[in-house]
């Protein structure tokens, strides 16, 4: 079974997480850039079309990573976006 993340959920990670195109910390002692991003090079500002990117490649890799691990197929699109803003969220990709 495929799990993809719909345009709301995207929409949704933009909405709450913001945009900064310099580092900064994110409450917790995590150094965040973009939408919420803590991989990668964090050390100097990125622009909105970078931030696109790497949200793009780390939603794509949570995809990937759970289709592997989630067996049921009757899962419906809101379960599928928690799954993957979870995923995204807890720093779970590499």
């Amino acid at each position: 079974m495929a799990i993809k993340a719909s345009t709301g959920l995207l929409d949704f990670i933009r909405k709450e997480e913001g945009y900064s195109d310099k580092p900064y910390d994110d409450g917790f002692g995590n150094i965040t850039i973009g939408y919420g991003d803590t991989r990668g090079d964090l050390s100097k500002p990125i622009s909105r079309e970078e931030a696109e990117k790497r949200l793009s490649a780390q939603i794509q890799l949570a995809e990937t990573e759970l289709s592997r691990v989630l067996t049921r197929s009757d899962f419906s699109q809101g379960q599928m976006d928690v799954f993957v803003d979870m995923h995204y969220n807890m720093g779970l990709t590499k």
